[in-house]
């Protein structure tokens, strides 16, 4: 479980550690392979850390479009295949979408805030 969100949390290391979130990403749809269609949806298994693991890995893996506009390097095209079919996956098997059912699920999280700096 801490390894996972771990994991699913590291925003620098989807680019250093590609190999890693390669095995790491098949690993964990092979694993989800073994839950029930219902998983995220049944009411005994709907509130886990999945959830938001997950929700976190599209998030950051989502922002590719902006770290692009921002002259920054992209996700390894393996990488970003294999979230891909995660992302497929998990659309035809338990019938949600993670870059979009399971992104907001961080909403408790602390927010960060900037403050103007011309004083």
């Amino acid at each position: 479980k801490r390894l996972v969100s771990l994991l699913c949390g590291c925003e620098a290391a989807l680019k250093a550690r590609t190999a890693l979130f390669v095995g790491f990403v098949q690993a964990l749809r092979a694993q989800l392979a073994f839950a029930p269609p219902d998983f995220f949806d049944d009411e005994l298994s709907a509130d886990n850390f999945l959830r938001s693991a997950l929700g976190g890995l599209a998030a950051r893996a989502g922002a590719e479009p902006l770290a692009k506009a921002e002259g920054q390097q992209a996700l390894a095209p393996a990488l970003a295949a294999e979230l891909a079919r995660l992302r497929a996956f998990a659309l035809e098997r338990f019938r949600i979408d993670i870059e979009v059912d399971l992104a907001d699920e961080d909403e408790d999280e602390p927010t960060v805030v900037e403050l103007p700096t011309d004083r």
